[in-house]
């Protein structure tokens, strides 16, 4: 849930913890990025979550895991927006990072449906912060 609404310059932008958006994985594929690996993950939302959209489970979602060189300020592991009709989340992390998450996506495919949940800060009304990622 979104704690605290701020009115800046007559336009409502939201801020502060959000649940986690809990994905529902439904691929993983790799592909290169200018040298350096990098993966695509696609999934569906698991529940609704705290946007002001009337119902967002089921909403389709793409994570593009970007290797690291880009930084986001410390402690923060990318960010994501929701559209009306999908959320589109960018991660940038270390080499054997995203393996790790990318390999334990891959074999939860295999034995059924894993997912991702992803945590962070709504930083406006329609856009993520995130912090952390747990995987299972």
């Amino acid at each position: 849930m979104i704690e605290r609404q701020i009115e800046r310059g007559g336009a409502k932008r939201c801020a502060g913890p959000v649940p986690g958006l809990a994905v529902v994985v439904t691929g993983v594929a790799a592909r290169a990025a200018e040298g350096a690996p990098g993966f695509d993950i696609t999934g569906v939302l698991a529940e609704d979550g705290p946007f002001p959209l009337p119902s967002v489970s089921g909403m389709d979602v793409a994570i593009a895991v970007n290797p690291a060189g880009t930084t986001f300020r410390g402690g923060v592991l990318g960010q994501g927006r929701v559209y009306e009709d999908r959320v589109e989340v960018d991660l940038v992390l270390g080499a054997e990072e995203a393996r790790g998450l990318c390999a334990g996506l891959l074999s939860g495919l295999e034995t059924g449906a894993p997912a991702l949940e992803l945590r962070g800060d709504a930083i406006a009304a329609s856009l993520l912060r995130i912090t952390a990622f747990n995987r299972s």
